[in-house]
Parts: C-alpha cells; sequence; structure tokens
C-alpha cells in the first residue's frame, strides 16, 4: 500500500484494521496521510489492532504526529517495529524518544533514516540507550553525527545494561574519520574506543 492517497472515506480502511485481529504488518510508507489519518490509526492501534511493525516511511510526519505516536508507545506490547524515516523530525524524535523512556514501551526497532536529526534529538538518543531495555535495533543513516554526538553514543553503549544489537549510521564513520588525529591528554585511548564502537557497528 505504499505511495497511496487516503479519500475522504479513510476511515473505512482504519476501521477494517480494527477488525483484523491477525494483520501483522502493513505498510502506510509514502502514503499522504493527513492529521485526522494518523489520529484514526492510532485509534485502531489502541484497539484491537494486532500490527507489530508499522513502516510509515516518506509520510511527512509532524510533531503531532509523533506526540499520537508517543501515546501508542507507552500503552502497547504489541507494536514491536515503527519506521518513521524520511521526515523532517528534528522536533518529533524527542517526543519519540520520552515514551521509548517509559517503562512500559515494548518497541524493538525504530528506523530514524534522513530525519534532520538535531543536538537535542541525540541528546534524547543517548538516554533511551541508558534506560529502554527493548529496542535491539536503531537506525540512524543519513543524519549528520558530531563527534561529540558520537561520543554521547558510545557512552551509552558501553553500559552493561544496554540491549542495542545492530546499530546503523553511515555517518559514524565520516565523523570519526573528520577527527583531528590528536585532541590533547588521553585521547589515543579514547580514540581507540570509537574505532572499536564503528568496528563493532561494521558486523552488527
Amino acid at each position: 500500500m505504499d505511495n497511496v492517497c487516503f479519500p475522504c472515506e479513510s476511515w473505512l480502511f482504519f476501521d477494517v484494521l480494527m477488525r483484523s485481529p491477525h494483520l501483522r504488518t502493513r505498510s502506510l510508507s509514502g502514503a499522504a496521510l493527513s492529521r485526522e489519518d494518523v489520529k484514526l490509526l492510532c485509534e485502531a492501534l489502541r484497539t484491537t489492532c494486532s500490527l507489530e511493525e508499522l513502516p510509515v516511511a516518506r509520510c511527512c510526519l509532524s510533531v503531532d504526529d509523533c506526540r499520537d505516536f508517543s501515546r501508542i508507545l507507552q500503552t502497547s506490547r504489541k507494536l514491536k517495529q515503527l519506521n518513521v524515516s524520511y521526515s523532517c523530525l528534528d522536533k518529533g524524535v524527542p517526543v519519540l524518544c520520552e515514551a521509548l523512556c517509559h517503562p512500559d514501551c515494548a518497541l524493538e526497532v525504530l528506523e530514524l533514516v534522513y530525519c534532520s536529526l538535531s543536538e537535542r534529538c541525540w541528546e534524547k538518543l543517548y538516554e533511551v540507550l541508558l534506560c529502554n531495555r527493548s529496542l535491539t535495533h536503531l537506525d540512524l543513516t543519513s543524519n549528520v553525527l558530531k563527534f561529540e554526538e558520537l561520543q554521547l553514543l558510545c557512552k551509552a553503549l558501553k553500559q552493561p545494561g544496554c540491549p542495542l544489537q545492530s546499530l546503523w549510521s553511515v555517518s559514524l564513520r565520516s565523523a570519526l574519520k573528520a577527527t583531528p588525529p590528536s585532541q590533547g591528554p588521553g585521547w589515543p585511548g579514547r580514540h581507540q574506543e570509537l574505532r572499536k564502537a564503528v568496528q563493532a557497528e561494521k558486523h552488527s
């Protein structure tokens, strides 16, 4: 169902979602989702809908849409994968991160490809990696990652309770390569740690 445009009767589609207990995944990527469509989708997810995977990439999502998804993430034990890639979510990702820090959040896979992540987003993702116990895969491909933000991620990944098994980010290598070879006392050891983190990412 990629790249669709819902008519005025879009509620019929979401009504079907609510009445399909065996449906596990439904891609809406590229769909022209209005605010009302997102509300109806989240209402479906709150009821008997059994969707485990929700791809809504390239849907031009807003911060208000993220708030709706955030409420679902805090209550749903069924939704395991959320793909909100290719939307400008510099303000929306922190909202999602608040839900990911909720103890009842069961999300395992979060895809944030090309989401124009800001410094605030990286700080919130750091908090998620520290406290979330279900997230095993995080895709941050094609987001600008500065060296300081790379350090922040590595700090979280070193914590024994971090459940993350797979981290995707092309910018990890570019951030490391762009770093000067000398950054004062103790730098060689830190640089080696970051290289190990990038090497681990290659084999994840």
